[in-house]
């Protein structure tokens, strides 16, 4: 094992949603899609940087007096940050530290694979029971293809079911790459139209739509799954589409 390093947003234990039975996934830093509607956000930067919390600040300003890059804003409600200018990536986080209530935290930790598949083998009693395993989202995982594939080989090599969690948006290399060390691939389908899902996504489909009939051929094991948006992708004729491509 080569052990490679990863830059990993956060670690999820008894998820449900990333596979079958009860996993344990990880979430790494970065995603070549900026769609609207992403629900985790503080994961598209591909750097480590420091995400705000409103709903815990107390306004108190030790965030903004510590700042050395004068960062932060301070308004009557709320606190901005300017991402152009935070050095969070460099290695500071003296607002995370000053902080009181965690209304400032860091996102993005550099991890090694054998770190993170010792993270997810704490929990691997649940996994026998519950027939769940290691699952690896973010973010994209193509994005860290290296550090992606070496992890779900090593949680292989502990009998562990492993699942990829992917947009599709990447080379044909780096999805075979990564792809053969996964049980499982959930695969995002959002719009069929190539030009509606650039409109939303920041880039076409066909790309994604050619990987995964790639993946199909290959015979891997895998879930397509649409975020329904309203008034976006949750028409008749879109959704038919969909399951049309699908058989």
């Amino acid at each position: 094992m080569e052990n490679r390093t990863g830059l990993i947003a956060d670690i999820q234990r008894y998820s449900l949603q990333d596979g079958p039975g009860i996993r344990t996934t990880v979430f790494v830093k970065g995603c070549p899609l900026g769609c609207r509607w992403c629900h985790n956000p503080e994961m598209i930067n591909p750097s480590r940087e420091v995400w705000y919390n409103e709903a815990r600040c107390t306004l108190c300003g030790k965030c903004i007096e510590v700042c050395p890059a004068q960062a932060i804003k301070g308004y009557k409600d709320e606190r901005e940050i300017d991402r152009d200018a935070c050095i969070a990536r460099t290695g500071c986080l003296k607002c995370v530290e000053v902080c009181p209530n965690g209304a400032m935290s860091a996102v993005g930790q550099e991890m090694t694979v054998e770190d993170a598949v010792k993270e997810v083998r704490k929990d691997e009693v649940f996994y026998r029971h519950g027939g769940g395993g290691a699952s690896i989202s973010g973010g994209e995982p193509l994005l860290q293809a290296d550090f992606t594939a070496e992890f779900l080989k090593e949680c292989q090599g502990h009998l562990l079911d492993t699942a990829l969690d992917t947009c599709g948006y990447a080379s044909w290399d780096t999805v075979s790459q990564v792809a053969q060390y996964a049980d499982l691939i959930l695969l995002d389908i959002k719009h069929m139209d190539p030009i509606k899902h650039k409109e939303e996504t920041g880039v076409s489909n066909e790309l994604i739509l050619k990987n995964t009939k790639k993946l199909a051929k290959m015979g891997k094991k895998m879930r397509i799954r649409v975020p329904v948006i309203p008034g976006y992708n949750d028409s008749e004729d879109n959704l038919k589409k969909i399951a049309e491509f699908m058989v």
